[in-house]
């Protein structure tokens, strides 16, 4: 029942994020009179962005903790099945994983290299448009830059800057992304390595040095060898769509 109460937004924001680098197409026809390609609107794809962000916000997606508090560990004899989420802290439920998958969902749908591919395109097109090297930055302006906070939203937090640097990794290593794509992102990650150095050294509190280190220390490992560069496995995500049970009989979805 919690996978998808939690995960409700998902199906929205893999809409949301289709306006992102969007284009308002037809299949046309010869001679059907329908209008070409239209670039969805810059402010359109703007308000997409800050709506995607709004599922990177630690205070919007933390499991709250009269909740947590409530849910027991899986009895004994019943197995966790693929409609469970999966975590680090067996066998209690474990929320920063939770988190950790609703950003990742979030952050690989920002960080798709035709999206990115597109995004990049358009602005080129036309420079009111934004540009990819905006959406990354105002992405780790609102998670792996902002403000650190203490206790469980910190670490909430903590769990959705690993998602975002995952994936914005695994677009730079992608071979199949555009090389404008590619050298963005791998542009993108050596500033951000300046600034998680310069962090480390002055943040006080020992989980976020540590934090920043593991980040940089990412970096550094994509920097040595980037095509063989593999990132950490993010946590077991549920299935989504279809959702209902599956007819061993009649062999339909319903």
């Amino acid at each position: 029942v919690l996978v998808p109460i939690y995960l409700y937004h998902r199906y929205q924001t893999e809409a949301t994020s289709k306006l992102l680098g969007g284009v308002d197409f037809s299949y046309n026809l010869r001679g059907d009179s329908q209008t070409g390609p239209v670039v969805v609107e810059a402010s359109t794809q703007r308000a997409a962005l800050k709506a995607l962000l709004n599922t990177l916000d630690a205070s919007e997606i933390a499991l709250p903790q009269h909740i947590l508090d409530i849910i027991p560990p899986q009895p004994f004899g019943i197995s966790n099945s693929r409609e469970h989420f999966r975590g680090y802290t067996s066998p209690t439920l474990d929320p920063l994983a939770m988190a950790e998958t609703a950003s990742d969902l979030t952050a690989s749908l920002i960080f798709n290299p035709n999206r990115a591919a597109r995004a990049t395109l358009q602005h080129q097109r036309d420079q009111n448009m934004p540009s990819f090297d905006e959406i990354v930055d105002q992405l780790i302006a609102a998670t792996i830059k902002k403000s650190t906070v203490d206790g469980y939203h910190g670490a909430v937090q903590r769990a959705i800057n690993v998602s975002v640097l995952r994936n914005m990794l695994r677009l730079a290593a992608n071979s199949d992304a555009s090389p404008d794509v590619q050298a963005m992102s791998r542009f993108k990650a050596e500033e951000l390595q300046i600034w998680l150095k310069s962090q480390s050294d002055r943040e006080r509190e020992p989980v976020w040095r540590a934090h920043y280190a593991y980040l940089s220390s990412w970096i550094d490992q994509f920097k040595e060898d980037p095509g063989e560069f593999r990132t950490p496995s993010a946590p077991y995500t549920p299935p989504g769509a279809p959702i209902g049970r599956f007819d061993e009989m009649c062999g339909f979805w319903f």
